[in-house]
């Protein structure tokens, strides 16, 4: 009851509660579609109604004035002390809100003008407290639509998803009206305002990361048994909104404990049984106080709105930051390709130029220009393919000093090997790289008497690696800091926890490399991943009387590429060769005809790749080989685990060693 004017010697009912069964769900559906009801003596003897026929349907009395009362309703309003009552229905948006309830000590039946004066009263009664919920309402939304723009603000001018600020947190758990607010985002959790203790806050992080859908009580120990077991038993509400895994906000309601004043005692009774089972009003109406616990504030359907707008703000932010991000790594990633472009197409030029100094003739040349290539090739794939073992520091060494260590006398390689990790190798290989392209390019490489002596030392802190140069021009510090300068100064303290120090002196670079015990291993390691050459190929050809009588078929998608590999073919001794450019073109072909081994570019155009072909010359015990500009690792181990991997640009020295080991 919140308010109350009594006279007449009326017992008082200001601040008592009424339990919810008192008015059953039948009386309330009539409540929601009447005005107001009158029972001017409840001591009246009741009138039935009958039907003339006796066979009519039941009349609807539910807009009379004058219809029966339950007689326990009846009795419920004498044990109260009321002769007859007025009731006022207070209905607002669509739902019973409350009513205004009048006792009479005498019976008493109002009339007309009393009648439509209360019903014009309770409208404008209804109206009022509706404007007074709006406001409220609005007021709400305003604050939240308030905080809603400030996250997309804060948003706006972040470049990462973790924005979501202290400020913001408090000012949001004040919009939901709770105590206490935590945000779980990526493994950092933020608390505002009072929040379970270090005890329960692990158990609610376990919580929010198992929810699949938002989860909300104001009575945790009737909704989730086990809630006091996350939150603890100070905390009776609890609104969690889940995004994804390990990312969620929680706000958290006191249990407010409070004594509440009942109109009697509240236990409902019930008298007889089966059919005869009806319920017993009280008899007494006197305060009756009890301590209710394990409750908070209920959560309105505004608050949950706001929750979901905001978690939806974070959402967006989120993928808006990490497009940002994307945007941000593309252009660093095309940036490096740009050097890395650059830098080739100049160590190219350099290899060349030493092939010429250092060769014979034509053939010389040739043979020792492409070797060089093959040996960056097969450097880079060792720097971004993925391995399982632990890859040889020699390995690295020995592939990137091999274009320019013609005679084994100008990068000499001492000291004991050490395995490094595979995660870790690419990133070190690149360094190296680095260091061999400079050395190459403007150190002691670029001439004819200079060498490059790398010695390995292993100690109980790690492995350090020595760079001296020697007999090259004369070395100038570097006067701007591009990208491989970066690299070197950056990639090993941050990325492999090391450290790097370099030196100019004039008679050529000095470099101390360190790399800590937690990125190495002295157990196994290996170059590479999987055989380039798988030469156990059970696919044993028929025995030709030479090369020139063999049928071939090369399948390669690039014209220019498909000419060069010809070419290769031919100096080997191949004379008959089949291409097809596209994978209906080769399966056209073998169905004419087979070929006696096969030449497969794995990749093709259009998104497709020769793994059809290979089945296909698989089943019939024609021999093949792949050849791929993407390492070894291009073709699934699960298919064709012995097939014999051949890498672009294919040479000469490679293919025929290949053939010789199939017997061809």
């Amino acid at each position: 009851v919140q308010a109350e004017a009594v006279s007449g010697g009326m017992e008082p009912f200001l601040g008592l509660n009424f339990p919810a069964w008192d008015i059953p769900p039948q009386a309330r559906s009539i409540m929601l579609e009447t005005s107001f009801r009158y029972i001017g003596d409840i001591a009246a003897e009741p009138v039935p109604v009958l039907s003339a026929k006796g066979a009519d349907a039941d009349l609807n009395l539910t807009h009379a004035h004058l219809r029966g009362v339950s007689p326990v309703h009846l009795r419920y309003l004498k044990n109260m002390g009321s002769e007859a009552t007025f009731t006022l229905n207070l209905v607002v948006g669509g739902k019973l809100w409350g009513m205004i309830s009048m006792h009479h000590p005498e019976p008493r039946i109002p009339d007309h003008a009393v009648r439509e004066v209360c019903r014009n009263f309770k409208q404008v009664f209804e109206l009022t407290l509706d404007g007074m919920i709006q406001r409220k309402r609005l007021a709400r939304l305003h604050r939240a639509s308030n905080l809603a723009s400030e996250l997309k603000s804060q948003a706006a001018q972040q470049t990462s998803p973790s924005f979501f600020n202290q400020a913001i947190l408090d000012q949001l758990r004040e919009t939901m009206h709770s105590e206490g607010a935590v945000l779980v985002k990526d493994g950092v959790t933020m608390n505002s305002g009072v929040t379970p203790g270090p005890e329960y806050l692990p158990r609610l992080i376990e919580f929010g990361n198992s929810l699949t859908e938002p989860f909300y009580s104001h009575r945790l120990d009737r909704d989730y048994p086990s809630g006091a077991s996350i939150v603890g038993p100070e905390f009776a509400g609890l609104h969690v909104t889940p995004m994804r895994e390990d990312c969620f906000i929680a706000f958290l309601r006191r249990d407010r404990e409070q004594v509440t004043s009942w109109a009697g005692a509240p236990e409902k009774t019930i008298v007889g049984s089966g059919a005869d089972a009806r319920l017993n009003p009280r008899g007494s109406f006197a305060a009756y106080k009890e301590t209710v616990r394990g409750t908070s504030r209920p959560w309105s359907a505004e608050e949950h709105q706001i929750a979901n707008d905001v978690w939806a703000i974070l959402v967006s932010s989120e993928r808006q930051a990490l497009i940002h991000q994307t945007t941000r790594q593309q252009k660093l990633v095309i940036d490096e390709l740009n050097h890395r472009v650059r830098n080739l197409l100049t160590l190219i030029r350099s290899l060349s130029r030493q092939s010429r100094s250092t060769s014979e003739n034509i053939n010389d040349y040739v043979a020792t220009l492409e070797a060089r290539i093959e040996a960056v090739a097969t450097a880079h794939s060792l720097a971004v393919q993925k391995t399982e073992a632990f890859v040889s520091l020699h390995k690295i060494f020995e592939i990137e000093a091999e274009p320019y260590n013609i005679d084994e006398t100008r990068v000499v390689l001492q000291g004991d090997d050490a395995g490094i990790r595979p995660d870790i190798a690419p990133i070190f290989a690149l360094v190296i790289h680095e260091l061999m392209t400079n050395a190459a390019k403007y150190g002691c490489l670029s001439q004819t008497s200079g060498f490059l002596e790398i010695t390995l030392n292993k100690s109980p802190d790690g492995l350090s690696i020595t760079w001296r140069e020697e007999n090259g021009p004369p070395v100038m510090p570097p006067t701007r800091k591009g990208f491989g300068s970066t690299l070197l100064s950056k990639a090993i303290p941050n990325e492999i926890g090391g450290t790097i120090a370099l030196s100019y002196p004039v008679e050529g670079v000095r470099a101390v490399i360190k790399l800590p015990n937690s990125v190495l291993s002295g157990a196994r390691f290996v170059g590479t991943t999987k055989s380039e050459t798988a030469h156990d190929s059970p696919l044993a050809p028929k025995k030709k009387a030479s090369r020139a009588d063999l049928r071939c078929l090369l399948v390669e998608d690039s014209f220019v590429v498909s000419m060069d590999t010809v070419r290769v073919m031919n100096e080997v001794g191949l004379e008959q060769i089949q291409t097809a450019m596209t994978l209906e073109e080769a399966m056209s072909s073998l169905t004419n005809e087979l070929p006696d081994f096969a030449i497969l570019d794995v990749n093709l155009s259009a998104g497709q790749t020769s793994l059809p072909i290979a089945r296909f010359l698989r089943d019939r015990d024609v021999p093949f080989f792949f050849v791929t500009g993407y390492g070894v690792d291009g073709v699934p181990d699960d298919l064709f685990p012995t097939a014999t991997i051949l890498r672009k640009p294919l040479r000469r020295s490679m293919l025929d060693a290949s053939l010789h080991e199939v017997g061809l």
